[in-house]
């Protein structure tokens, strides 16, 4: 196991809130045989974090929102792709057409479930992990942590009547685009009310809000988002820049600013589940 604990979940038991916030990118801990492993210096992978975005959820937190973090790093294992998003499966596909889906250019560019390559640095590991490996990952990390995931969800939606999926990631600095993106799969994973107080809520902060461009949410969304069900989930990606110092190294005096934006967001959402229970039982 690369980590003892393969995420912490917080609040979950009880939940006195009926949104749920997960951050999947935020493993920060390389242990010394990851290191070794590695064809490249490890300066070079911290790209794939979403660096501390963990830290932007410790208001939630704080307040009693039902919380999931993942500890195992990005590098190791991506839990916001599908477990079979591999080469492996790509390469399968290829030779066996009558059973083909269609090919997925980001795993076969090495970011897949199991990142293999990044564009300025190439090749990530001395060796290429094998299939036998990424099936070890998938099962000891991205089958846990959706499975808790989706615990969390349908126990807030037994409670509650609905439950929100608020995924926290970062993103790197988009020039004069957006510094918030919200995602819900282009309206598929939640519903057009969910959307939309989502944006009122970061309405008045001053940033640039963008919604499914460029980040329209992936894996987490479309496993968990079932607004059929009242269960609607909503990714939102924050430039780093807003709540890093100027090298991306560790939080600046920005984050507290940051943290109650996402609380406002996560509250913003919860009085909205209390919506959608009103009109449900209205039907």
């Amino acid at each position: 196991m690369i980590c003892d604990q393969p995420f912490f979940v917080h609040n979950g038991e009880s939940p006195v809130y009926p949104v749920i916030i997960s951050v999947p990118h935020a493993g920060r801990h390389y242990p010394q045989t990851i290191q070794q492993a590695l064809r490249v210096p490890l300066y070079a992978v911290r790209a794939l974090e979403d660096r501390y975005a963990d830290a932007l959820a410790q208001l939630c937190i704080a307040a009693g929102f039902p919380t999931i973090i993942a500890q195992v790093p990005r590098l190791m294992i991506d839990l916001n792709r599908a477990p079979d998003d591999h080469e492996y499966t790509h390469a399968s596909h290829v030779t066996v057409q009558s059973h083909a889906r269609p090919l997925n250019l980001r795993a076969m560019q090495g970011l897949g479930v199991v990142p293999t390559r990044l564009g300025h640095v190439g090749a990530l590991w001395r060796d290429r992990p094998t299939l036998a490996v990424i099936q070890g990952l998938v099962k000891g990390y991205h089958t846990p942590y959706h499975e808790m995931l989706h615990t969390l969800l349908w126990r807030t939606r037994r409670k509650f009547g609905c439950a929100i999926l608020l995924d926290l990631h970062s993103m790197p600095s988009l020039g004069h685009g957006p510094q918030l993106v919200f995602g819900d799969r282009q309206g598929e994973s939640a519903g057009a009310l969910i959307r939309r107080r989502a944006l009122e809520a970061v309405s008045g902060s001053g940033f640039r809000v963008g919604l499914n461009t460029p980040y329209a949410g992936g894996y987490t969304l479309a496993r968990h988002g079932q607004p059929a069900y009242n269960i609607h989930a909503v990714q939102i990606e924050v430039d780093r820049a807003l709540y890093l110092d100027a090298q991306g190294a560790k939080p600046s005096s920005a984050l507290p600013g940051l943290q109650e934006l996402i609380h406002g967001v996560a509250c913003a959402l919860s009085d909205c589940a209390a919506r959608f229970e009103w009109l449900s039982a209205a039907e």
